[in-house]
């Protein structure tokens, strides 16, 4: 786990320096080493930061390959690399390290882009073809791994973080047309102008005529009509074979691995696999939100008592997640709707204050098994009955909910966007129309959130930028994609049957997990919503941001108007809290990346 950066001139030499202050803003990506190489005529370079996990002595990046002119430097994991680096051996390829990156190199070099066929797990990187002379950079399938591009003084640059393309003399201007139709959540635009991501599931490459993209991967679930016929007893087995198979190659690692457990189904079945495939006992993390409702400390100690395993809790006051709220808004890059990425951010270093560097968790099943309270209402309301034309996901419902609270305090001189144009901007975020046109209401309202809210906040905000925040990898099994291209083949009906959410999962988990653990209903990874209250710290935080300079720049907003509905939420009935939370949440936190980053 490590942060790249990338150059390309398209109109001669690199600065001997280039890259360098890049690099710098990647540290805490990875402390542990660092390296730059540029090609021969210095009209690209690559580098990386490394955090320091397969082979600690002889993985250092940027990899050469040992007889063509390819550079390497890779962010992530590709796991089961030793039986692929086997069966590379057998065919004459020589390897120069111990480190799983470098079946990249070898891969690519016998396949070109269709490297990415073989390549399993989480990652963004990036490799210099100097046979071809053009850049070569791809993502994972979901987007675990971050990858941002943007073009400047006629270079091309690519980062694992934003801020890196910030010190390579990339200006910070806000897009607000990217805020105000929500393309820095639906698709592959941020909140800055000119600065954007490779798509999950996608390769980029880049010459000196430029740079195009294609797709790789896709979710494929199964037309309207074209469902397979499963076994229940059958998938359950299969899912469970596929599960701890992805489990067991994650624990693969060179230095200590924990877990975070916070009680629900999804970690406690992580952890109970790692039990299974016969590993070390790992220790597990969980976060305590003491005397609230949101405190799931306690059924994390019931699995953990279950496996035997140590649990380390790390309790957590509406004080420290106020406190921490900045520093894990400069390293997101992005908005929070709730203060758990800043609990996530404590929670990390906690990790690694204990020593460790990696971490597996529970991310993704919600999207993949429909374990979302939205995903019921959708299968209950539709079900197997034929899908309106004005079909729009719950989840999605939600969101124009927020856009319409936005839009009366939208700037005077920005446009208001209607919640018709919203839905059409989301319905073109799965990049593909075809991926959910004719499926069944279920896998359509997954597939659009998949293809949105997961890579760009539930993998960000929640997962990648608050681990690396602390060097800390997290993997994620749930998206090993075997596992996923299993579970899109199957019915809805085994995702949600009646109103029991992920139903063929716990099927697969049944003889590993206590009752209580079993059976227990999804609790969405929350802190508690203390913007709301009059004396909440984070209230307090907004009152005096809106009072500093960051709001007299801050483009988006009418600053009375955002009074006005500051005064207005004191009044909000219980069932709007989430709702007004997410929207003052959002103000927040672009006002604090306004200071952390002066946007013009």
């Amino acid at each position: 786990m490590c942060g790249v950066l990338a150059a390309l001139s398209f109109s001669g030499a690199l600065a001997p320096d280039c890259l360098q202050k890049g690099l710098d803003a990647l540290r805490h990506r990875g402390p542990d080493d660092r390296g730059i190489v540029f090609t021969p005529n210095r009209h690209a370079a690559l580098g990386q930061a490394r955090l320091s996990i397969m082979d600690g002595e002889g993985g250092r990046q940027p990899l050469l390959h040992d007889r063509l002119p390819y550079a390497l430097v890779v962010n992530g994991e590709f796991y089961d690399f030793e039986r692929i680096r086997s069966e590379l051996q057998s065919r004459g390829r020589l390897f120069q390290t111990r480190s799983d990156s470098e079946i990249a190199l070898h891969l690519y070099q016998q396949h070109g882009a269709g490297c990415l066929k073989y390549l399993r797990g989480e990652f963004a990187f990036i490799l210099g073809d100097g046979v071809k002379e053009k850049l070569f950079a791809a993502r994972d399938r979901f987007g675990i791994k971050p990858l941002y591009y943007t073009v400047h003084e006629n270079t091309l640059f690519l980062a694992s973080e934003i801020k890196a393309l910030f010190a390579e003399g990339a200006p910070a201007r806000w897009d607000t047309n990217s805020w105000l139709h929500r393309r820095f959540l639906m698709g592959n635009d941020t909140l800055f102008q000119g600065i954007h991501q490779v798509p999950p599931g996608c390769y980029m490459e880049a010459d000196e005529n430029g740079f195009r993209f294609t797709r790789y991967w896709d979710f494929n679930y199964p037309q309207t009509g074209r469902e397979k016929e499963v076994d229940e007893f059958q998938a359950a087995d299969e899912l469970a074979a596929i599960f701890e198979e992805a489990v067991r190659l994650r624990m693969r690692s060179d230095v200590p691995v924990c877990i975070y457990l916070s009680g629900g189904l999804d970690s406690s079945a992580v952890l109970a696999a790692t039990r299974r495939v016969g590993g070390e006992t790992l220790p597990a993390f969980t976060l305590s939100f003491p005397g609230t409702n949101y405190d799931e400390a306690e059924a994390a100690g019931v699995m953990a008592e279950h496996a035997g395993v140590h649990l380390q809790r790390v309790p957590v006051s509406q004080d420290v997640l106020a406190s921490g709220l900045k520093k894990a808004l400069y390293h997101g890059e992005n908005v929070c709707f709730n203060a758990h990425g800043a609990a996530k951010y404590i929670l990390s270093k906690a990790v690694q204050k204990a020593g460790y560097k990696v971490a597996l968790t529970g991310e993704g099943a919600d999207e993949i098994f429909g374990g979302y309270g939205h995903f019921r209402r959708d299968q209950k309301q539709y079900g197997g009955k034929p899908v309106p034309n004005d079909f729009i996901p719950s989840w999605l419902k939600t969101e124009i909910e927020r856009c319409r609270i936005l839009e009366r305090i939208i700037s005077l001189d920005l446009k208001p966007i209607s919640g018709v144009e919203i839905v059409g901007n989301y319905l073109k975020a799965g990049n593909h129309p075809g991926q959910w046109q004719n499926r069944a209401p279920l896998h359509r309202a997954m597939y659009l959130l998949s293809a949105s809210y997961l890579p760009n906040y539930v993998l960000a905000t929640l997962g990648d930028r608050m681990e690396m925040a602390s060097s800390v990898e997290g993997r994620l099994p749930f998206l090993d994609h075997h596992l996923v291209e299993f579970a899109v083949q199957l019915p809805a009906d085994m995702k949600i049957r009646g109103d029991i959410s992920k139903y063929i999962l716990r099927r697969a988990c049944e003889k590993d997990l206590p009752p209580r653990i079993l059976n227990r209903s999804k609790h969405a990874f929350q802190a508690p919503p203390t913007i709301l209250k009059r004396d909440g710290p984070l209230r307090q935080l907004l009152l005096d941001t809106l009072h500093g300079t960051a709001m007299n720049t801050l483009p988006f907003f009418d600053k009375a108007g955002v009074k006005n509905l500051i005064s207005r939420t004191e009044e909000a009935d219980t069932g709007n809290i989430r709702l007004y939370e997410g929207v003052l949440m959002e103000i927040l936190s672009l006002a604090v990346l306004q200071e952390i980053f002066g946007a013009s």
